[in-house]
């Protein structure tokens, strides 16, 4: 999901459609995907923020989300599509869900790769040339932009994190405090 993390938003619908399909989750740091957003101006007038996720109406976050910064508004993003993804990933059978790190998948780990293509299509993967010259094609990669480090956040935003965010990370394995 992480790649296209709209796509959480749907996967309740996307297995009512395809009852067989299989899920593959994504996770990343969140403190990565928070630069990375950053980078991209989420939640700071940009004209794809009408299609990024928002608290539902009626919720005590979206009471709040006007006063949030674009750190806090990101914040809760990634905790958001990481706790619904859980939900969801959790109460499909093990052989519908995958969950891969996308750390590990950068780094070109071939045994995770072949891991990755028996799972989506019981077919073993390509030659390791083949797959780092795509891996090495980083097509997402956000190269501009400004992003404040977590050392930059104001107290608001450290402790809206660590209230919103830290807990989830530190269950998908993620270390917030190394960084």
């Amino acid at each position: 999901f992480e790649g296209a993390n709209r796509m959480t938003f749907l996967a309740e619908a996307l297995q009512a459609l395809y009852p067989q399909a299989r899920f593959l989750m994504v996770t990343r740091h969140p403190l990565d995907f928070i630069r990375s957003a950053q980078r991209r101006s989420y939640y700071t007038g940009h004209r794809w923020d009408l299609v990024r996720a928002h608290p539902r109406e009626g919720t005590e976050m979206a009471q709040r989300w006007a006063g949030l910064s674009a750190v806090q508004k990101i914040s809760w993003l990634w905790a958001e599509t990481y706790r619904i993804s859980q939900r969801f990933m959790g109460a499909l059978p093990s052989e519908r869900r995958m969950v891969l790190r996308a750390e590990q998948f950068f780094d070109w780990d071939m045994a995770l790769v072949e891991d990755l293509f028996r799972f989506v299509c019981d077919q073993p993967a390509p030659g390791e040339g083949i797959v780092r010259g795509v891996m090495d094609d980083r097509l997402n990669a956000q190269l501009t932009g400004q992003a404040r480090t977590l050392e930059d956040w104001s107290a608001a935003e450290r402790q809206f994190f660590v209230q919103e965010a830290q807990g989830l990370a530190e269950e998908l394995g993620y270390d917030v405090e190394a960084r």
